[in-house]
């Protein structure tokens, strides 16, 4: 059984058979999309394409003492600056909230 995804299109995914891929890709402007023999690969496909459209991109490791591979993913962005940019943290939310509650307590103050 052939496995398809649709990498861009209408609803990008995993498609078990050609009729949904088709309806996801025709009269999509630059859709793109390939079959594959096995779900598993096609699955392993779709997971890259989705974390390098996030900045990852997926690293192979071998090791000397056996004959498999340990796969791994790492960023691709070295500039850490413009990761960190994206990703907010708790502590950012906290920053926030505390300046926001000393704003009010300075009007309340402020109106006495």
């Amino acid at each position: 059984m052939a496995w398809y995804v649709v990498f861009h299109g209408r609803r990008p995914g995993v498609y078990s058979d050609w009729a949904n891929c088709q309806a996801q890709v025709t009269g999509y402007s630059h859709s793109s999309y390939q079959k594959y023999a096995t779900m598993e690969e096609a699955v392993h496909a779709f997971q890259t394409f989705l974390l390098a459209q996030h900045g990852f991109q997926q690293q192979s490791n071998d090791e000397s003492s056996s004959s498999h591979k340990n796969e791994g993913f790492k960023l691709m962005n070295v500039d850490e600056a413009e990761h960190k940019k994206n990703n907010i943290t708790w502590g950012d939310v906290l920053l926030v909230l505390q300046t926001i509650v000393l704003v009010v307590v300075a009007i309340v103050i402020w109106l006495k």
